[in-house]
């Protein structure tokens, strides 16, 4: 997990600064990693974010992938800064993920969100920035 980026983006969505948000995404496209296929994976979270007005709130699911048997739930909520852009909604919606994020028990093996990962225009959807930040495999 990259702290010193999470503060950035953190601080991005705060100041809700659009053109530190868009650099910051052409510097991230360099650190996509495909380490080839993932063989195994025990474990698979699933991640979808809501607003209620101008609170985020986000579920997280982690099951066994062997059996389908829930293993975790949380939940996160968090007023949100960012302004709705296209193409910038990562910003938008990964504090609020976050929130729920440092609840978790147990890390997940692989993380699968209900938004864009490299089907982005820049490639950089909630899924692939998330991955690189949290350094865990994601499907968008």
């Amino acid at each position: 997990m990259n702290e010193i980026l999470i503060k950035k983006i953190l601080t991005i969505s705060e100041s809700k600064d659009v053109n530190y948000a868009l650099e910051l995404q052409k510097q991230m496209v360099d650190h996509i990693q495909f380490k080839g296929k993932l063989k195994f994976f025990k474990t698979i979270a699933g991640v979808d974010i809501s607003y209620n007005f101008d609170t985020g709130l986000c579920a997280i699911v982690i099951i066994d992938f062997s059996n389908f048997e829930v293993i975790e739930v949380v939940y996160g909520q968090r007023k949100v800064n960012f302004p709705y852009i296209p193409g910038l909604l990562f910003f938008r919606e990964f504090p609020v993920f976050y929130e729920a994020f440092t609840r978790l028990k147990k890390v997940p093996d692989i993380i699968m969100f209900d938004g864009h990962g490299l089907s982005h225009p820049r490639m950089m959807g909630i899924a692939t920035m998330s991955g690189i930040v949290l350094d865990l495999p994601t499907i968008g």
